[in-house]
Order: structure tokens, then sequence, then C-alpha cells
């Protein structure tokens, strides 16, 4: 009998140590998990400067680029363009921006 009730002894106090570990994870810091599929770091005003200054460059502003922070530091620039120039200039440009330390470059030409 003794035996049995140390079984369920140890087995009740792990479910109640999880329970109590999810509660913690729940209630301290759940916010700063992200989706493991979400590949964008929320930082807009980085994101903003970078499309403000691609479409305040007369050969890149009617070029369909988007911008997406992935993480501190590093732009993504997607989409199409014209030529191979625009490619690289839109890059050029890109790390111009303050507060941009790397840009990872998946544009294509058309």
């Amino acid at each position: 009998m003794f035996q049995t009730q140390s079984r369920f002894t140890s087995w009740a106090a792990t479910i109640a140590a999880a329970v109590i570990a999810f509660t913690l994870l729940l209630a301290t810091g759940c916010s700063d998990i992200r989706d493991a599929t979400q590949s964008q770091y929320d930082d807009s005003p980085l994101s903003l400067a970078v499309y403000k200054a691609l479409k305040a460059d007369p050969q890149l502003m009617h070029e369909p680029i988007s911008i997406t922070t992935t993480k501190p530091g590093t732009v993504r620039l997607n989409g199409h363009v014209n030529s191979d120039l625009h490619v690289t200039l839109a890059e050029q440009v890109a790390l111009q921006v303050d507060g941009v330390r790397l840009v990872t470059n998946t544009l294509y030409v058309r």
C-alpha cells in the first residue's frame, strides 16, 4: 500500500509542477514568445524609413518593393524590379538608412 501511495504522490507532484510552470510561463513572458513560423520582427519605424528612402530615389520610386524588418537592424527587400541595377541600388539605399546594419535582398528582375 505504501509503495502505491508513493507512486501516486510522485505522479501528482510532477503534474502539479508542470501546471505551476505553465501558469508562470503564461503570467510572466508569453508575449515575448514568438511563433516559429513568424519571420518578422516588429520594427515598423525602421521599415518605414527604408520605404521612404526607396521612394525618394527617382530610379526606385515606382518599383513595387516590400520591406520587412526580420530582426533588429536587418531588413528584407522583396519584390520585382525592372533591372539588375535596381536590385543593387535598392540594397545600397536601404543600407544608408540609419539603423540598418544588414539587408537581405530577395528582389528579382521581371
